[in-house]
């Protein structure tokens, strides 16, 4: 992490290193800084989040909550408290004012960031990148499988699957890194080319603000879910219940998902950066690690 909260790619031959996660907090504060003009690393973030909540079911919540604050209102025996309206006043906030998320950006205001411009963009994004990023996973697989078959040896694969830092040595002394010439990777490159292109044409025209907006929405709304009455005015018993009931899943899969998914992505568009072939034998063999990690399926590829 830089000074500046934005995560950096170390790229030296010695030791490439794939980008850590960014919290909500940070990913709000890199959308501030700048008036969100570019296509750059807090809104590819910010896309591939809002993609994710938006299978989930998050941008329901709001009216699944009023529904079922009234529902339970309406079957009361008794009145409504202060806290039930305080809560709901919360739960219906507008988030088309974006001001503070925009105020680098003279002239932008809600009006752009209306609900048909937000669903028509999720499903722009969803068109285009998920098969894009999915296809660069397969392609880095089989790069992978071909640095495999390059090792005759399962020893040696063994050692160097063990220690896959230059200079790392098995218990022979070896270093399995001078024994193979790693395979070329120019179709991982195409990949990310072709990734590239799918982003340029996910954010064409307002789209870059759009998903800053609906990932200030987002945010806003798993904030609910902190709400310490809300369960209860809503007629559930905790909110563990409350998620069940509004069919939003908080599953480790799921969050290890968006995480790894990030960090994939993220490292694969930096990828370009690392020219030393035995730190992107490295660098590659990583990103795969990663990638590996995420429930392709659940995307909708």
């Amino acid at each position: 992490m830089s000074e500046n909260g934005t995560n950096e790619l170390t790229t030296t031959a010695t030791a490439p290193m794939l980008p850590e996660k960014i919290g909500d907090q940070a990913l709000l504060e890199a959308l501030r800084a700048g008036g969100i003009l570019k296509i750059e690393t807090p809104i590819i973030t910010a896309a591939l989040r809002v993609l994710l909540a938006d299978d989930a079911g998050y941008f329901d919540v709001p009216a699944k909550l009023l529904a079922a604050m009234d529902d339970r209102a309406d079957n009361l025996s008794e009145p409504v408290g202060e806290q039930y309206y305080k809560v709901r006043a919360v739960v219906v906030q507008n988030t088309a004012d974006y001001a503070e998320l925009f105020q680098m950006i003279e002239g932008f205001n809600g009006e752009f960031a209306s609900p048909e411009r937000k669903r028509a963009l999720l499903d722009k994004m969803r068109r285009h990148l998920w098969r894009a990023i999915e296809n660069a996973f397969h392609i880095l697989d089989d790069w992978r499988d071909s640095m495999r078959d390059s090792i005759s040896d399962p020893a040696l694969l063994q050692a160097f699957l063990v220690n896959q830092q230059p200079g790392a040595t098995d218990q022979l002394g070896m270093n399995p890194l001078k024994l193979f010439t790693p395979p070329n990777a120019d179709r991982v490159r195409d990949a990310v080319a072709t990734l590239s292109n799918a982003l340029n044409k996910s954010f064409a025209g307002t789209a870059i603000q759009i998903t800053a907006a609906l990932a200030y929405d987002a945010i806003r709304i798993k904030g609910l879910f902190d709400i310490k009455d809300l369960p209860k005015l809503a007629g559930f018993a905790n909110p563990d219940e409350m998620r069940l009931g509004l069919g939003i899943s908080a599953s480790p899969e799921v969050i290890r998902t968006e995480e790894y998914l990030t960090r994939f992505v993220q490292g694969l568009l930096a990828f370009p950066e690392v020219d030393d072939d035995k730190a992107a034998m490295n660098y590659l063999n990583d990103l795969w690690t990663v990638g590996n990690q995420i429930d392709w399926d659940s995307l909708g590829c």
